[in-house]
């Protein structure tokens, strides 16, 4: 009796998510954008568009004077091919370009194109038991299951096309147009088209993980020996459908007469291509459609083996206490392997493209740590204790690297502990940025820093690759602090740590966005090459492709000050007719002083306080204050809770000066206050436990603080990391535990 134990935990969860067009602040769409005539400035403008239609829209023409090409551009298709001028709206970078923003007018809303919350659904299968074989001897085994499956919005198809003068279906629907462009000596133009007639491009994702741990635990007089193997493996499918096939796209739009039936121009080098009508929204034949778009495959298959042991004991007494030691050994071994479709494999869709790839990696870890009892129960020392910890690791990949942590605290007395630690740690590179052959999304690029185009750029395949030839990155740690427990002041409790950070050899993604900025500020920069321009013909030359990869490069600090404060009191110790219950109080802040990158490609800018995600930081938006306070009742079957939030102010983007580059820069400091109630059921068996329980998020139904996000494919007016974008969402539930 009482040898064995047996855990169950099963979990199924069905969120529909929420549309992007699902809340007013997305629908508003607010954001920065560049201000016309000065494009190295941004301005604040609502509803964001970009100069995309669904039936197409011209936005030049070629082949005649730069007067004359510029006479049929803003004609916009509308449904079969009927002609009107496009709105240009306000504010507008728009006219004449390929890319570029607009307040208002007739483009493409592109803000409200992905969710807020995307669907999702959620299974969780866990098993644990351990059982007694004898006293000094315990097996376990555990295992696990889960499985995510989403469907996920994409960027919408937008593409350029370029249309012939003679182009068969123009002349169907726009023989005055093709009679003008004849008169002006026009060629061709090019033309932006939105298509979706199929629907939005979609990704299906399917993540199943799997896991195995198996291993026993002994006692050996005063040591106890633990020693397990796990086995694990993370599959990973998405496909992507309604996904356009470029080349595909060029054929077809490319359209001729030839017998009385239109017909691709190049269809004898393309067999079972099929023309596509491009002038207005429908226009397109089932046919076309089908040929044009396709599903992009991608399977990937992680497979992870862990074998690991430990002792832990007390070597030998000293004066002051026992001298604890914890050493031991780990392998590891990684496996990935990702398969794909042949036209990814070609990069020939507008989105995704992985190639496929296969890596793998072993590591061989040892371990020794030792608590040692210094002084105890002296003058201004009721006890010191260091800590010593060492690990060495080989990697199959990089060779070898050592860590270590040096610690100590001091109970000066029943009240007061300090304590101080220093450390070396390491992190080596993770399969996927040692071995991706290259995977491609769309984003929108910023062009308008010194020296660049001063537009921005939508829909810029971006391809991401993995480096072998990377490093671990190093990071040296120092923190100090201190924890006071009150004696005149029982259920009270402050923590306060400082502490210091300096990675080298810093791994991150460089390109992109950071490659376009940094080389308009620095032309010899090698991020030049991760950057692709049009051809030097074109005025302006166009960002049509930018790349990332993984590179060991930089060095990073960071600096600041975490504290923790609580106060737990039972309710009659204030009031003597109180009910039994208990109120906890307690407040959890950090504040981040500094948070630099040092790079030889940029200069070096604090970006601790700053707002804006993707303003070169390599990081999230990072308020200088952030934390929560809360207030926690029990009384007999009832508990209750209420939670504040607090962002603090930022600026929003600290490579911008307000009224010089941007008519923005100040984010407010936010609060969100969330509650709950629950109440615990009668119940029979005193093993059984039954809650039910009602929760509130933003309660005061706050709307989103304005911090927008004008980078990726789907510009935000504000940051999701930080700020709630659903707005108050209530929760109810029950909690069984037997």
């Amino acid at each position: 009796k009482g040898r064995g134990h047996l855990i169950f935990n099963a979990e199924y969860a069905v969120s529909k998510g929420v549309n992007g067009d699902g809340r007013a602040s997305r629908r508003e769409e607010t954001n920065q954008i560049p201000e016309p005539g000065n494009t190295t400035k941004t301005v604040r403008a609502t509803d964001i568009r970009s100069p995309f239609t669904t039936g197409g829209h011209i936005i030049n023409g070629a082949g005649g004077t730069a007067a004359n090409n510029a006479q049929i551009r803003g004609i916009k298709f509308g449904p079969g091919g009927v002609q009107s001028p496009y709105d240009y709206g306000k504010l507008s970078t728009t006219v004449g370009t390929t890319n570029g923003f607009q307040s208002g007018g007739d483009g493409f809303r592109i803000g409200t194109s992905q969710e807020i919350v995307r669907p999702l659904t959620r299974k969780n299968l866990f098993l644990r038991s351990d059982f007694k074989l004898l006293d000094h001897l315990t097996v376990f085994a555990e295992g696990s299951y889960s499985e995510t499956m989403a469907d996920q919005q994409n960027s919408p198809t937008t593409h350029l096309l370029t249309i012939q003068r003679g182009n068969a279906f123009l002349a169907q629907v726009a023989p005055d147009l093709v009679a003008r462009m004849t008169a002006l000596g026009v060629t061709s133009f090019t033309m932006n088209r939105l298509t979706l007639e199929r629907g939005l491009t979609e990704s299906h994702v399917n993540d199943k993980n799997r896991r195995l741990l198996v291993g026993f635990n002994a006692k050996l007089g005063e040591w106890n020996w633990e020693t397990s193997y796990q086995w694990g493996t993370n599959d990973i499918s998405i496909p992507i459908t309604n996904n356009l096939i470029l080349a595909r796209m060029a054929v077809a739009a490319d359209a001729v007469l030839v017998g009385g039936q239109i017909v691709p121009r190049a269809l004898a080098a393309n067999a079972g291509a099929v023309a596509f009508n491009p002038f207005g929204a429908g226009s397109p034949s089932r046919a076309a459609l089908d040929y044009v778009m396709g599903t992009t495959r991608f399977d990937e298959t992680t497979t992870q083996d862990v074998a690991d042991t430990k002792i832990t004991g007390n070597l030998f007494t000293l004066p002051a206490g026992p001298l604890a030691v914890a050493v031991g050994a780990q392998w590891r071994s990684l496996k990935s392997t990702t398969r794909s479709d042949a036209t990814s494999a070609a990069a020939g869709y507008r989105l995704a493209n992985t190639q496929p790839f296969s890596g793998d990696y072993t590591i061989i870890e040892e371990f020794a740590e030792f608590q040692i009892p210094i002084i105890k129960d002296v003058f201004l020392a009721k006890q010191v204790t260091a800590n010593l910890a060492a690990r060495h690791a080989n990697y199959s990949t990089s060779g070898d690297a050592e860590s270590w942590k040096a610690g100590m605290v001091w109970q000066l007395q029943s009240d007061l502990r300090l304590r101080a630690s220093r450390s070396r740690d390491i992190r080596a590179p993770n399969i996927s940025e040692l071995f991706t052959a290259g995977t491609q999304q769309n984003s929108n690029i910023d062009d308008t820093f010194p020296g660049g185009t001063g537009l921005t750029f939508q829909g810029v395949p971006r391809v991401t690759s993995g480096n072998p030839n990377l490093k671990p990155e190093v990071a040296n740690s120092a923190v100090v602090g201190f924890v006071y427990q009150p004696s005149w002041l029982k259920g009270a409790n402050f923590a306060v740590d400082f502490y210091t950070t300096k990675i080298s050899d810093a791994i991150f993604l460089a390109g992109g966005q950071d490659a376009v900025r940094e080389c308009s500020l620095n032309p010899a920069s090698p991020l030049c090459s991760f950057v692709t321009r049009g051809p030097t013909s074109a005025s302006p030359r166009a960002v049509i492709r930018t790349q990332i990869s993984s590179v060991n490069l930089n060095s990073e600090f960071s600096r600041g000050v975490d504290f923790e404060a609580s106060y737990r009191l039972p309710l009659n110790t204030w009031f003597a007719n109180a009910q039994p219950g208990d109120l906890t109080v307690r407040a959890v802040a950090g504040y981040i002083d500094e948070y630099s990158r040092v790079s030889p490609l940029a200069p070096t800018i604090n970006f601790a306080g700053n707002g804006l995600a993707n303003a070169g930081s390599g990081s999230s938006a990072m308020p200088h204050v952030r934390g929560t306070l809360s207030l926690n009742h029990s009384r007999r079957a009832i508990s209750s809770f209420l939670q504040m939030r607090y962002i603090g102010r930022m600026t929003w983007d600290k490579t911008r000066v307000l009224g010089v580059t941007t008519d923005y820069n100040d984010v407010p400091s936010t609060a969100y206050f969330d509650g709950q109630v629950a109440y615990r059921l009668p119940t029979m068996r005193q093993r059984w436990q039954t809650e039910i329980y009602l929760n509130i998020a933003n309660l005061l139904d706050r709307d989103p603080t304005y911090a927008p996000r004008s980078g990726g494919a789907t510009p935000m007016p504000t940051d999701p990391g930080l700020f709630d974008q659903v707005g108050r969402m209530f929760r109810v539930g029950v909690r069984t535990r037997f």
